[in-house]
């Protein structure tokens, strides 16, 4: 039996994998490539949509040997195959009262629905949301501007909301609490927040991912800097962290290892190194 056989490592990608230092990339690369040529099970656990996946690794058909958590759950992909195996859309009804009460509370804000293959706007009031629209039709993603009730008509997987961080933690603090059990609000970045299922997330679909595609139980290590990282990293068998990650992530995490531009899933795979 190879030394990782049974070894999974799950990485988020803004903020732990994708890194500004050249060097700490290919780091990263040469341990991924090490860890599967001895048995090992790469993959992604990302908010991005497969689309951007692919901008950011284009060639993350031959890093991933796994099926890939998108949209921090709300969909598995297979990019070998180039396909979705399986989706957890949004319910509408609850995700248009929670629009409905953020515009009612005069907050500034704006908010874009991703399907599959699209983008769904209802307003581009917002910079922040105006700026969103162009940057993404200018890569070459579908963007639709149409009214919210049209929404319903599209598979929901995640809904991104844009604001100052303030306002995004006062939105949170008026609303999370009235929708528990219903949607979850969870913020990615300082001025991103992604609304989803509350039944969905990253934890949810990669233990479901292992039970279905694998015979035999898996050591599952997850990597990740941010809140829509939380859930993954405190199910997961060994979880770290970049030095860059949040405090209350790192406080979550048995390791905290380096800062991702060094290459934190290479120390991954280098303290894993040890283990088996």
């Amino acid at each position: 039996m190879k030394k990782f056989e049974n070894v999974i490592i799950a990485s988020d990608m803004d903020g732990t994998f994708i890194t500004a230092d050249p060097v700490g990339m290919a780091r990263n690369r040469e341990r991924i490539t090490y860890f599967k040529e001895n048995g090992g099970h790469f993959t992604f656990a990302t908010g991005r949509t497969y689309q951007s996946v692919l901008q950011a690794a284009p060639d993350v058909a031959a890093l991933t040997n796994a099926p890939v958590v998108v949209f921090n759950g709300a969909c598995l992909y297979d990019f070998q195959q180039g396909k979705e195996l399986e989706n957890r859309p949004l319910p509408f009804a609850p995700l248009r009262e929670l629009i409905e009460r953020m515009e009612a509370s005069g907050l500034p804000f704006g908010c874009r629905m991703t399907t599959g293959d699209k983008h769904l706007f209802y307003s581009l009031e917002h910079s922040m949301t105006a700026k969103d629209f162009d940057a993404l039709s200018a890569r070459g993603e579908t963007c639709l501007l149409l009214p919210l009730e049209e929404w319903k008509n599209y598979p929901l997987y995640r809904m991104t909301v844009r604001a100052e961080d303030e306002t995004l933690r006062e939105l949170i603090h008026r609303f999370a609490d009235d929708f528990r059990g219903r949607l979850t609000m969870v913020p990615s970045e300082p001025t991103m927040m992604d609304v989803q299922d509350a039944t969905v997330h990253k934890a949810v679909v990669l233990r479901d991912m292992v039970a279905r595609y694998y015979d035999r139980p898996m050591f599952l290590c997850a990597v990740g800097d941010y809140n829509n990282d939380a859930e993954m990293l405190k199910s997961a068998d060994l979880s770290c962290c970049p030095d860059n990650a949040l405090d209350e992530i790192k406080a979550i995490c048995h390791h905290t290892l380096c800062h991702k531009d060094r290459g934190v899933v290479g120390d991954v795979i280098d303290l894993l190194d040890t283990m088996f």
